[in-house]
């Protein structure tokens, strides 16, 4: 009898080991999107584990501050990631993670309902406190998944700072996934201490924080609640085919100027109509008949017709290597560190569109 005792209570114990929930998870490359569109990815390098500690490393960003008038700007490249560049996981389900600022972040991912903790300090006044709200349950990449909410809110010697653009930020952990909902924590609160919101500290800390025209080389904006916040997601990377998903019939309008600013000369300004006419879909590639015309509004006003195919294949990829994750180094190019830049669009499919940030 005593021995089944104790074979129940050691499956008990395993039972509950695999059941608590993890900030993050080594072999999985997980996606994440916010509203502005940017597409990010948390991916862990190298694990090691000692008898008290789980030592995770993120995959490296380059990290630096940076002028947006030079294409070339050295930077760190062994920086961390949106979630650190070292995170260390505790025994009792404590997740410390390193900051760009030289503090730290801490997420207790085993906290019951209604704890609370501090989540992050510094020199300053200000202070992030962090609470556990709830355990639910919610679809988590298709499937039913049991999650907690963690309630971020800003504080100083006064009480709860409301105004606080941070106040207020939650995040979601999976028990299967680790993060579901999650904000960048490497550059949290996205500020220097006792400073104010400027831009140029660093080229991702701007890009996941605030639309392109928020960022300027005069001062900052807070951060945009709505950007700052990612989600999870099934990221899917498509092909041709899968991406120009055409059919007979489907027109497509384009308007383009080019040119100068006024009062110099005017713009060059042309109206173009496409029309699928023909669809021919093969066991790799589809090809598509496009018919159409152009049509000049500067003076002299002018048309002229066009015809041609294109062809979209089963093997050229949005993203042409899918090994490459956002804001992760890659390679060397003319003696330059080069990065992945998440921000690009339909060229990738030509091959992706990398940041050159530095020397090597």
């Amino acid at each position: 009898m005593k021995k089944l005792l104790l074979l129940i209570f050691l499956f008990g114990s395993l039972v509950s080991s695999a059941q608590n929930y993890q900030c993050l998870q080594n072999g999985v490359l997980h996606y994440f999107i916010n509203g502005n569109g940017y597409l990010r990815a948390i991916k862990i390098d190298s694990v090691t584990t000692l008898p008290d500690t789980t030592i995770f490393y993120p995959f490296h960003t380059p990290r630096g501050p940076y002028i947006s008038s030079i294409p070339y700007v050295a930077q760190d490249t062994l920086g961390g990631s949106w979630v650190g560049g070292k995170v260390l996981g505790l025994t009792d389900g404590t997740f410390i993670f390193d900051s760009y600022w030289g503090n730290s972040v801490t997420i207790k991912s085993r906290g019951s309902t209604g704890a609370t903790w501090l989540f992050f300090s510094d020199s300053s006044t200000r202070y992030y406190q962090a609470q556990m709200l709830n355990t639910d349950t919610m679809s988590v990449l298709g499937a039913l998944d049991s999650v907690k909410r963690i309630l971020i809110t800003a504080h100083d010697p006064s009480g709860l700072v409301v105004s606080d653009p941070l106040d207020s930020f939650q995040i979601i952990l999976s028990k299967n996934h680790g993060f579901v909902q999650v904000f960048d924590l490497y550059t949290f609160p996205y500020h220097k201490p006792d400073s104010v919101y400027r831009s140029g500290l660093d080229f991702f800390l701007d890009r996941s924080t605030h639309t392109y025209y928020d960022v300027n080389a005069f001062g900052g904006n807070a951060p945009n609640k709505n950007i700052s916040i990612f989600n999870l997601t099934d990221f899917t990377n498509p092909n041709d085919q899968q991406l120009h998903s055409w059919n007979i019939g489907d027109v497509f309008e384009v308007e383009n100027e080019t040119g100068t600013m006024s009062p110099y000369p005017p713009y060059i300004i042309d109206y173009t109509l496409d029309t699928v006419v023909n669809k021919v879909v093969l066991p790799h590639s589809t090809i598509y008949s496009i018919r159409g015309s152009s049509f000049n509004y500067t003076i002299p006003v002018y048309e002229t017709f066009h015809a041609g195919n294109i062809t979209c294949t089963d093997g050229n990829f949005i993203i042409a290597d899918s090994n490459v994750i956002p804001e992760s180094k890659i390679s060397f190019y003319n003696n330059n560190y080069v990065f992945y830049f998440p921000k690009d669009t339909s060229w990738c499919r030509q091959g992706p569109l990398y940041k050159v940030v530095g020397p090597a």
